[in-house]
């Protein structure tokens, strides 16, 4: 009892005062860190949503023995600045222009892609802006040799990554890994790329290659609108 009575002796009203001061002091201590750590997560939240987004891809084949395409776009809602693209490994070098005749022209897509990309820095790369190149051509020989898939034509690898290194407008930097890899846009079942049946020429295949091709142009023309 008696110390009780000490205690209650003790406790003064200043001291009850300077307690209160203490608590409220304290609570606001946590709500600014709370507050702050708010602030800062819908801060970055805000970034993600308006950050550029750039992304690497092979595009699906139209038809078994078409060059594979690569495509590299700014997916994101803002600017990309100091774009990098790094092929890991690198592209092999090229010697002689040995790609495949498109529209009466010979062109070597491993030449192509890296006179593009390497050391290369493009300064921005503005949202919904896309390159599209061709990129792997394929094999004469088979193109699957038991589980494994061959290197193509130029001996670029079935599978490597692409390194695209960026910042935002914000100068946060951006640097992200992207899988290649045939396997995932490489099929059994393509449209016949034939107009000629024994040897003879067949009105309905051309007229339904034709059709084919222009869905395909009205494809690529889409993707870079």
């Amino acid at each position: 009892m008696e110390h009780f009575l000490d205690f209650a002796g003790w406790w003064t009203t200043e001291r009850t005062s300077v307690l209160i001061n203490a608590s409220i002091a304290l609570i606001a201590l946590v709500s600014l860190l709370v507050a702050r750590r708010s602030l800062r997560l819908n801060r970055q939240i805000n970034i993600n949503a308006n950050r550029p987004m750039m992304m690497a891809q092979i595009l699906m084949p139209d038809y078994a023995k078409e060059t594979l395409r690569l495509m590299v776009s700014n997916r994101g809602k803002s600017v990309a600045k100091n774009v990098k693209v790094t092929f890991e490994p690198d592209l092999p070098s090229t010697t002689e222009q040995n790609g495949a005749a498109v529209g009466g022209f010979h062109y070597s897509p491993v030449r192509r892609a890296k006179s593009i990309f390497s050391n290369t820095v493009f300064s921005t790369w503005v949202p919904g802006h896309q390159v599209d190149v061709a990129y792997w051509l394929q094999p004469d020989e088979k193109l699957l040799d038991g589980n494994l898939i061959s290197n193509s034509a130029e001996g670029v690898p079935a599978k490597l990554f692409v390194l695209l290194e960026y910042d935002d407008e914000l100068n946060n930097h951006y640097s992200e890994h992207f899988e290649l890899n045939v396997r995932s846009v490489i099929g059994s079942d393509f449209r016949t790329n034939s107009t000629s049946t024994n040897g003879q020429f067949n009105f309905e295949k051309q007229l339904s290659k034709d059709i084919q091709e222009n869905n395909r142009m009205l494809g690529r023309i889409s993707r870079k609108l």
